[in-house]
């Protein structure tokens, strides 16, 4: 973003989606039918809440992330940047995923997704 400071984004919010209040949402993020975004929840720039996702309370969600369809994030969650998360998965509380991560459809994460460790010498 950096490479073309003049350029102004903006965010798209469709007019059924649920924003709670204290939700911050980043410039170029969009935002699709009956998304749900609950109280306090950070969400960064240039992501995608999809169609039908729910984001519980107290999510952080940073720059560059894409929620697909049908997602449930419970609260607490944190998402690394430039992550995706597919279709119709579902994220238990107090969860950490962390930067570049791709979240297969329709997985239930119950453990927090570190960084992968390269185990070459």
């Amino acid at each position: 973003m950096d490479e073309y400071p003049d350029l102004n984004y903006y965010t798209a919010i469709h007019p059924s989606a649920i924003i709670g209040i204290d939700v911050n949402i980043g410039k170029g993020t969009a935002i699709m039918t009956n998304a749900v975004i609950n109280s306090s929840s950070n969400i960064g720039q240039h992501c995608i809440i999809n169609t039908r996702s729910i984001i519980k309370h107290d999510n952080i969600i940073k720059d560059y992330v894409h929620i697909s369809p049908n997602v449930a994030l419970e609260g607490t969650v944190f998402v690394g940047i430039l992550t995706h998360i597919g279709l119709g998965t579902s994220i238990k509380n107090n969860i950490v995923i962390t930067n570049e991560c791709v979240i297969g459809a329709g997985s239930a994460v119950v453990n927090s997704v570190k960084e992968k460790v390269n185990t070459k010498n």
